[in-house]
Parts: C-alpha cells; sequence; structure tokens
C-alpha cells in the first residue's frame, strides 16, 4: 500500500482506523440485555484511542498458517467482545520479518483482514468503511470526535415516528389473502424440519457471467427503465415460477440499505 509513492505504516493504518471509529459511532457499540425490562439496550462507548478495536499482527512461514488464521477469523464465535463495544478486528498476516515493531511499512503481499461484527456493519457499508480507509491514509486526517455529528441511529429514531399508515395500507392491499403459512413446493436434496427456526446455515453459489451477457442485461434493463436489481428480482421470479411448476403466487424477501436519502449515503 503506497499513498504518492510513500510506503503506509502499520501504525499510520491504525491512525485511520481510530479516526474512522471516532467518525462512526456504531464502532463503539455495545449490547446489554435489561432484566427488567426485558430489552436489549445499544449504548454508545466513549472514544478510547487504540483501544476501541484488537489489532494483531501475526508473522507466518508458508500459506497454511495464512489459511488457518483466515479460517480462525472466519469461524471463531470469540474475537468480538459486544459488551465493551469492541466489534472491530484488524488482522494484518505479514511473512516472517526481524523487525517486528510499528514502523513496519506495509507490503504488496502483506494480507489486511477486517473483520467487523453484524450489529455494525452490512453489505452496504463496506463500500463505506472502505471509502474511509482510503481517504484517511491518503489525506492524513486529524482525529476527530465530535459527539454530536449525525448518526444513522439519529435518523432511525426519526424514521420510527414517521408516518407509516399510507405505506402499511398498501401493503395490506397487496398482500391481502396471501396464506404465509403455505410453503412453496420445490425440488429438493434434503429434508427441511417444518419450524420456524432457522439452522444458521448458507449455501454460497457462485455462478460468472461473460462480458457480452452482462452488457445485455444492463442494457436490457436501462431499455426498459428498471434497475439492475429490479431485473435481477423478476429473473429470480420467473426461476422460481419454472422451478415450482408455474406457481404465481410468490413472495420474496430481500434486504434493503435504506440510505435513500442522501444524508444517509455515508453513514
Amino acid at each position: 500500500m503506497t499513498n504518492e509513492q510513500q510506503l503506509i505504516t502499520i501504525d499510520r493504518l491504525r491512525q485511520a482506523i481510530d479516526t474512522i471509529i471516532a467518525k462512526h459511532a456504531i464502532f463503539r457499540a455495545s449490547l446489554d440485555w435489561n432484566i427488567n425490562t426485558n430489552v436489549l439496550v445499544q449504548y454508545i462507548q466513549q472514544f478510547n484511542y487504540r483501544n476501541q478495536y484488537e489489532f494483531v499482527i501475526s508473522y507466518v512461514e508458508n500459506d497454511e498458517e495464512i489459511t488457518k488464521i483466515i479460517n480462525r477469523e472466519i469461524t471463531s464465535s470469540k474475537l468480538f467482545d459486544r459488551n465493551r463495544g469492541i466489534v472491530l478486528r484488524c488482522h494484518i498476516i505479514k511473512y516472517n520479518s526481524t523487525r517486528k515493531d510499528e514502523e513496519i511499512c506495509l507490503q504488496n503481499n502483506d494480507i489486511i483482514i477486517f473483520n467487523l461484527h453484524h450489529i455494525a456493519f452490512d453489505g452496504a457499508s463496506r463500500r463505506i468503511f472502505f471509502s474511509d480507509v482510503k481517504y484517511n491514509l491518503e489525506n492524513d486526517s486529524t482525529l476527530i470526535n465530535n459527539e454530536n455529528q449525525f448518526q444513522y441511529i439519529d435518523y432511525s429514531v426519526y424514521e420510527k415516528q414517521m408516518d407509516i399508515i399510507s405505506s402499511y395500507h398498501f401493503w395490506q392491499s397487496h398482500l391481502d389473502g396471501l396464506n404465509f403459512e403455505r410453503r412453496i413446493i420445490l425440488p429438493f436434496d434434503r429434508h427441511r424440519l417444518l419450524t420456524d427456526q432457522h439452522s444458521g446455515f448458507a449455501h454460497l453459489i457462485d455462478i460468472p457471467f461473460d462480458n457480452d451477457l452482462i452488457h445485455s442485461f444492463l442494457d436490457y434493463a436501462s431499455s426498459q427503465d428498471i434497475t439492475p436489481f429490479q431485473l435481477g428480482l423478476i429473473i429470480f421470479y420467473t426461476f422460481l415460477y419454472k422451478l415450482s411448476h408455474n406457481q404465481n403466487d410468490l413472495c420474496i424477501s430481500c434486504i434493503h440499505a435504506n440510505r435513500y436519502r442522501t444524508e444517509l449515503q455515508n453513514l
């Protein structure tokens, strides 16, 4: 990693992380279960320089050691401390070095792992986070801890007070008569228990598309004045329609970033 041909030190990276944590209060959020009200309460911890996140440097000799470290970062449930608001980890993996101090510069073959708890981070946050990392590294930003800075939780409080009667009636009219208990009939290769509990297991299927198909997809979405997401949802609906022997009463849920206002784009 370089900044205008100047190598970036590990200490410089830590300064960038501190600046981000000071800016985004969600990275200082702790959770506690209130036994009196039976409510999960979120607290924002005061910013504590260099102690608000986990920072680890590992020196390895081979790729096997790297794989073990990455697997632990992905699978271990003991890497965060929600009670203290430790929801961010930065783990640097370097091949064995004789200079084991924070003045060591990051090299091209170094691996930087940012591990963030899902209570503070989602897919839509990725662009914001890495944009801030890049900006702070390139501009050597001064650490400013502004407790009055606008946060997404501020908008959440306001949003809960909004009148949603019209939205309620809209969805009520569209979903009227829908049997939410009916399960879609799909071919399967394993039995699923008829319970409302999720197993926690997930399967990721990666289907690569060639450039011609991607361009055709985007061109068609543009010609129909719809977003790529909408076109993808239509294709998914058609896929389920065919897979379920022409069942057309399909209800699909999806994640929404809820950043439709300009002020929310970088929160």
